[in-house]
This record gives structure tokens, sequence and C-alpha cells, in this order.
């Protein structure tokens, strides 16, 4: 993400005493309404890359009772770049989605789907205890917390709020995550989840944090173990095919053996 900051900056090197935040960021605070804070924030902060302008009048079209285009905003929010981007699109009747751009890929789709299980199950299971949470939880702590985990992984020690004093606190994130899975079963309760996916899902979770394994850390192990055998060019050649034998096969991840 570092380089992707860089190479996407366009602002000028001085601001006087202050500067604008940069088009790529893990965001610049929480949202207490509702989507359109964060709409209203990309227009405001960022001028457009591309004057690029619809001859179709939005206002016009709602009062119709059809969904406007807002082909100008669209645009400009593919030129701003969060880690949970909104996005809104009039196709099939119009939706407005979040894309969580932070959640990890594969490596197999159960790993996916158990991931996307865990944060949604997360955020409707804390939700109602959000207006309690947050006064001892800056945004900046959340930005804290993305980055050791993308750089510790499963050794990262995150801030997690509480409601009782003292709050935040210093937890490891395996202990974390073993103790927020009952909140996010919770939560895909809460949802119309059926028990038996529930069940499923967090066992997929709960399996890789006891085994300490993730896609990651299997490469890491399983390039050691090769390299034992042969050279570093041949171990990497081996590690790939055994990477892609064991996706193919389905199994998560947390049940890869070296």
């Amino acid at each position: 993400m570092a380089l992707f900051k860089q190479s996407v900056d366009s602002r000028p090197p001085r601001e006087g005493d202050w500067h604008l935040p940069g088009r790529v960021s893990y965001g610049l605070g929480w949202v207490r309404e509702g989507a359109y804070e964060l709409f209203a924030e990309a227009v405001g902060l960022f001028p457009p890359l591309l004057p690029v302008s619809s001859e179709q009048p939005p206002l016009e079209r709602h009062q119709q009772g059809t969904l406007p285009s807002l082909d100008e905003l669209r645009l400009h929010q593919g030129t701003v770049w969060r880690w949970n981007r909104p996005v809104y699109d009039p196709k099939n009747g119009g939706h407005l989605r979040i894309e969580f751009r932070s959640l990890p890929s594969g490596p197999t789709p159960l790993d996916m789907v158990a991931n996307t299980a865990f944060l949604v199950g997360m955020v409707e299971g804390l939700s109602s205890q959000m207006e309690e949470l947050l006064p001892s939880f800056p945004f900046e702590y959340a930005h804290h917390n993305f980055y050791r985990g993308a750089q510790f992984g499963l050794d990262a020690v995150l801030l997690w709020p509480s409601i009782q004093y003292p709050s935040p606190r210093e937890v490891p994130v395996c202990d974390l995550a073993l103790d927020l899975l009952p909140v996010a079963e919770r939560g895909l309760a809460q949802l119309g989840v059926e028990a038996g996916e529930i069940s499923r899902m967090s066992e997929v979770i709960r399996t890789r944090i006891e085994r300490r394994c993730t896609g990651a850390r299997w490469q890491r192990r399983m390039l050691d173990h090769l390299e034992q055998q042969s050279s570093r060019r041949q171990a990497v050649v081996a590690l790939l095919d055994r990477y892609l034998e064991k996706s193919a096969q389905g199994r998560p991840v947390g049940e890869w053996m070296v």
C-alpha cells in the first residue's frame, strides 16, 4: 500500500502549514450517519482529475421517479481510493455497496467466505455497542491496527476498546480473534444465517488461529522445508506447484500440512 500511496499522490510538495490528505488512505474518520458522508468527503476534499460531464440532469431523473446515473460522482469515486470504499451503481434497480478492500484473498474460496462471514458477523454483533466503545477508540487506533496486522500477521498485538476501564488495551491478535468468534456467531445468527453454516465458518477461522497457519505462513514454512532438499529456484517452483494443488483441493488453509 505504501508504494501505491506514493505512486498516485497528486498533492503539491507544500501546502503551507497544513496539507490535504492523500487520495489513497485507510480513511479519515468514523462514519456516523451513512455512506453520504464518504461521498461528500471525496467531493469536498479532492478536485476532479478528469473533467467529464454527463448530459443527464440527475434532479430531473429523480423527479421522474428514475435513478440518476451520477456519472460524475462515480467517475470521481474511481480516483479516490479508500480501504472501505462506497460504490453507487444505478444498474438493475440501483444499489449502494461497500467494498471491503482490506479482506484477505485466498488461498481457497472457503477461506474467503469464512473471512467475510467473520467480518460481517462482527460488524453486526458489535453494532449495538458502538456508542459505548467509540469514545475511547479514536479512528487513528483503527489505522494503527490495520498496519500492525498487515506487518505482523498472527504475531500482531492490536489495540481494542472495552466498555470497562482501561480502554483500549493491547491484545494479541489470536486471542482477540478467538474472543470475537462468539460475537461474530451471534451477529450472523441475527442476520438469519443457518446454524450449520455459522458453525462451519467459525471452525475454519478457529482452526487457522489454533494451528497458526495462514496462506503466507504456510508458504514460508513450505519454502524453508523445500530449500533443505533443493536449490532456491527449484524450491520456489515446487512451492507454487504444491500451493496450486492444495488450493484446488478446496480444504481451508488451516488444515494444510508441511
